[in-house]
């Protein structure tokens, strides 16, 4: 139950930034051939990102890049474990 509640308080913005991370890496295992690498383009992307963010907005949010790296990481483990299927 305690995970549930957990999950419950994940706000739609980190859920959206995960989403991009799997993405990201997705395209980087499947188009790119990237497998063992995906996750240096995901974190770039979500560094980029984030930066935009502070000059636009003046916030660098340190939990939204960690949400898409951990989007990236999910795929990097599944091309480890050979789970994504070409």
């Amino acid at each position: 139950m305690r995970i549930i509640s957990k999950l419950y308080e994940i706000t739609k913005d980190k859920y959206l930034h995960f989403i991009a991370g799997i993405i990201i890496a997705s395209i980087c295992v499947i188009i790119l051939n990237l497998n063992l690498f995906c996750i240096i383009p995901t974190a770039i992307i979500g560094v980029a990102k984030e930066v935009y963010d502070y000059l636009s907005y003046g916030k660098f949010d340190c939990m939204d890049l960690l949400y898409t790296v951990l989007g990236g990481l999910l795929i990097f483990l599944m091309s480890l474990l050979n789970l994504i299927v070409l």
